[in-house]
């Protein structure tokens, strides 16, 4: 849930709900900027239902004003009505601006989506990918939250951290087929130039996994353990 005490640019946008032709005034603006403060505080006392219909009321006001939009998706979310939000995130996306591009690649790591983030629909229009990161190396503390830091930088975050039981001399980016782009971007975060990137064959939730090595070792290890017993093809 987002709450700006700014005012927002207006942005060329679509909604079938409402009429491209109308004219939204300042005042509007100023009166959809209030409500969507009201569904805040209505959000805050989990009276999702409540926000859910003042935000509505801004965006008639406003339909331009991407905020209320998103916050609608996220209250569905907490109600735990999955077709609702992600018809609301799809309503986002219409717009195709760089504000619009943000509020969807920021449920990724929005705790209000935490119910629905799993689902297949939803990681199709967000963006959302399962990580695991696992640490292969001696002493890789620091790595392990630089990485961190810049997976939450392109607005991804790591669903597990675990400890692989090898170690290893080099980074590996294991991904699922269709995850491969995500894996390049995760490859540049890694910033390593040795890092491998491998196809994952075996059943696992996640669906990409990063194994974190002790790049800067001369000895390559041999060993092809992954977390939970499950080994790379």
């Amino acid at each position: 849930m987002r709450y700006s005490d700014e005012f927002h640019e207006d942005e060329n946008g679509d909604d079938s709900t409402v009429d491209p032709k109308l004219k939204v005034t300042s005042a509007d603006r100023q009166k959809a900027k209030e409500l969507s403060a009201e569904g805040f505080k209505a959000y805050k006392h989990k009276q999702y239902r409540e926000a859910i219909n003042i935000n509505r009321e801004a965006t008639k006001l406003d339909p331009q004003f991407l905020e209320p939009i998103y916050n609608i998706a996220c209250n569905y979310a907490l109600l735990r009505k999955e077709a609702e939000a992600i018809n609301y995130l799809k309503k986002l996306k219409k717009f195709q601006t760089p504000e619009a591009e943000f509020f969807v690649e920021t449920a990724r790591v929005d705790k209000d989506f935490r119910l629905i983030q799993h689902s297949e629909e939803f990681k199709d229009v967000t963006g959302y990918v399962e990580i695991q990161l696992l640490d292969a190396s001696s002493k890789g503390t620091e790595e392990i939250e630089r990485i961190q830091k810049g997976l939450s930088g392109i607005r991804h975050q790591i669903a597990e951290l675990g400890k692989d039981s090898e170690t290893r001399t080099f980074p590996v980016i294991f991904y699922k087929d269709g995850f491969r782009l995500v894996a390049r971007q995760i490859k540049e975060v890694v910033a390593v130039k040795r890092t491998r990137m491998r196809e994952i064959d075996w059943e696992t939730k996640f669906d990409i996994i990063i194994v974190w090595g002790d790049h800067d070792k001369t000895k390559i290890s041999k060993g092809k353990h992954i977390h939970q017993g499950k080994r790379p093809g």
